[in-house]
């Protein structure tokens, strides 16, 4: 990822203002699940968890997806390539282990 900043002449150090709650990214947990997560445990919280992994990971496939589709830098699209692939096995293990079989 630093090397394709670095390719478009992007600063990858400067860090984000530390006082600014800045936007949410797209398929972040939001303030409601949040919550949901803190006031669980056990069981339930391992199922919330997952279930917001598995959304967020889904997110991240279709944004990734967009830049294939439509990306006209091949590292970039390379890259969006591999994360499908990643975000894919983390998707099927998780779902696996919501199921019970891990």
């Amino acid at each position: 990822m630093k090397a394709l900043l670095v390719q478009w002449n992007a600063d990858s150090t400067t860090p984000p203002d530390p006082g600014s709650p800045g936007p949410t990214a797209p398929g972040a947990i939001d303030e409601a699940a949040l919550a949901r997560l803190q006031g669980s445990s056990g069981r339930d919280f391992d199922v919330l968890w997952l279930q917001s992994m598995i959304a967020h990971g889904q997110r991240a496939i279709q944004i990734a997806n967009a830049e294939i589709a439509n990306g006209v830098n091949v590292d970039a699209v390379g890259f969006a390539k591999q994360i499908v692939g990643k975000r894919q096995a983390e998707i099927d293990r998780m779902q696996q282990m919501l199921a019970g079989g891990g």
